[in-house]
């Protein structure tokens, strides 16, 4: 049996960029999960991608700045994209993630954050010569 990888951290810039990243192309939303260190507050995705090696696992977060409602909403229709934080599901326009309160987080979490795991196998780097050719 393999042993079991860690996820690779992932810092997400905004809270736009995060909503993106675990709503726009799920038809299953995921858990999201709120928790802090130091004072800071976090929302977390544990999430797996496909890599030609076998699954690559990540745990993508991003800061917040204030304590969030119960679910993330978010919409995209094309020209735009709206996101927010709700109490509840009713309206059926938008895609809703549940946000889980941690009391203390998983320690994982907080080596993740800290820089502290170790032995974590990057993908293969890669720079595009433009964005048309991933279109």
């Amino acid at each position: 049996m393999d042993d079991v990888k860690p996820p690779i951290p992932v810092v997400i810039k905004n809270l736009s960029d995060f909503a993106r990243l675990a709503l726009a192309l799920t038809e299953s939303p995921p858990l999201l999960w709120h928790f802090k260190i130091d004072r800071k507050s976090f929302l977390g995705l544990l999430s797996i991608y496909t890599f030609w090696k076998g699954d690559l696992p990540i745990f993508a977060y991003v800061r917040l700045k204030e304590k969030p409602q119960p679910f993330l909403a978010y919409k995209s229709d094309g020209e735009y994209e709206k996101y927010f934080f709700v109490n509840n599901v009713e309206d059926t326009r938008y895609t809703y993630a549940p946000i889980i309160n941690l009391k203390n987080p998983p320690e994982i979490f907080v080596k993740l954050l800290s820089g502290k795991i170790h032995g974590i196998k990057k993908p293969l780097k890669v720079e595009l010569d433009s964005l048309n050719s991933l279109i």
